[in-house]
């Protein structure tokens, strides 16, 4: 869920903070939250998750999507979490388990390699696998994890792995471990599957509901 859909969601009286280290994304959601008229609801701050600008105690909830898998300071960042909640605080954090990425192609060995450049793009590839020690080791009580398994087997606009196939298509590019005709040659391969019914695309998120005890 986006910012702005989570501050509607809070209704009038609450109130969203948001932690961004990409100043183009704070622009981008600053621009929805006044479209929207959401702006009186949100705080948006550029930082590192690593290193909140926030007293102790600050919050009754902190909540993250896909954000710890990018930190290199992941420690780091679940303790900054548990520093900002007040006692009886929850945290709720969403990360993807790369290493379960399946997209069908004819040429597996070409999907492999893709895979395996992909994984450059963050840093840990495979992090809701050491989360839970992690979160308890900083304190947490860790009440509830839960798969969240995305699923397409159809080639739409409306997938979420029609965007992440460009994404993931343009990085490789950028990273020149695998010839431009190369990552043609499988974009056309997942693409086709679109056409004939044989789309298959899973990836598995996992969902960490902890607590800081009173």
């Amino acid at each position: 869920m986006a910012p702005c859909e989570l501050a509607e969601a809070l209704g009038p009286a609450g109130r969203l903070v948001v932690i961004e280290k990409n100043p183009a994304m704070l622009a981008m959601t600053e621009r929805r939250a006044v479209r929207d008229g959401l702006f009186d609801r949100l705080d948006l701050r550029e930082g590192d998750a690593a290193a909140l600008p926030f007293a102790d105690g600050a919050f009754a909830f902190v909540g993250s999507a896909q954000v710890f898998e990018y930190v290199p300071d992941v420690a780091g960042a679940v303790a900054e979490a548990y520093r900002v909640l007040q006692p009886g605080g929850r945290l709720a954090l969403v990360d993807t388990d790369w290493q379960t990425l399946i997209w069908h192609v004819d040429d597996a060995e070409l999907g492999e390699r893709v895979a395996k450049a992909f994984e450059s793009h963050l840093a840990h590839n495979h992090l809701p696998r050491r989360l839970k020690p992690l979160l308890s080791r900083s304190g947490f009580r860790v009440e509830r994890v839960e798969p969240l398994i995305l699923l397409n087997t159809d080639y739409n606009p409306n997938a979420f792995s029609f965007m992440l196939l460009h994404i993931v298509a343009d990085y490789i590019r950028g990273t020149g471990k695998l010839s431009p005709a190369e990552v043609d040659s499988w974009v056309a391969d997942v693409q086709g599957r679109g056409g004939d019914g044989s789309y298959f695309f899973s990836l598995n998120q996992y969902l960490f509901v902890a607590s800081k005890p009173a």
